[in-house]
């Protein structure tokens, strides 16, 4: 058998299993090709992204605006009925929540006890509720009927004027492009449709 000599020496020594060349290095940064390819997918993103958001937020707004009024239209409605006399009404309020002087129902509204039967805030008169102003772009406008300064429950829970007619009509919510129809009838119900009033 030959004896094999090993060079000392020698700058390179294989070992099975190893790589072969030690100039080669690994770096743990990203090429200049992945870093493009990630920032095109973010940006692709984005564009899909933004306005399913910005849809999700409008939807949103006009959910909770028209669940407040509602919740207003309601609250009236079963406290008339539960005190068994006088009137309760919603009414447009202004910015303090003190009086039913606002011209339309973008500054918030009232839910109070209307105890002279005038449909205005009285001193003594009891308040239940006050809601605040729309926000996010909204606006609220009487579409049609007789709801568009106030809306009165008897104790028999049915809408009416302070003359004693009845009262219905619709009031449109509006969040840039989407509306939200809110239609009272004779009998005190409140519906509600996704689509501008007809």
């Amino acid at each position: 058998m030959k004896n094999r000599q090993i060079n000392h020496n020698s700058p390179h020594v294989v070992v099975p299993g190893c790589i072969s060349n030690p100039e080669r290095r690994f770096n743990g940064g990203f090429t200049l090709i992945e870093l493009i390819v990630t920032m095109a997918i973010i940006g692709i993103l984005a564009v899909i992204a933004i306005p399913a958001f910005s849809t999700f937020t409008r939807g949103s707004i006009i959910s909770t605006q028209s669940s407040d009024l509602i919740a207003a239209v309601n609250l009236a409605r079963s406290e008339a009925v539960r005190r068994g006399a006088g009137r309760v009404v919603v009414c447009p309020g202004n910015v303090g929540g003190s009086d039913c002087a606002a011209v339309n129902w973008d500054q918030g509204w009232i839910v109070f006890v209307d105890q002279d039967n005038d449909a205005s805030v009285d001193g003594g008169e009891v308040v239940l509720r006050v809601f605040e102003p729309l926000s996010g772009g909204s606006s609220m406008l009487l579409d049609s009927g007789d709801i568009g300064t106030y809306i009165s429950f008897t104790a028999d829970g049915s809408p009416r004027l302070i003359n004693g007619n009845p009262a219905s009509g619709s009031i449109e919510l509006t969040v840039d492009t989407r509306n939200v129809c809110l239609a009272l009838n004779v009998t005190g119900r409140l519906s509600v449709s996704k689509e501008a009033c007809p």
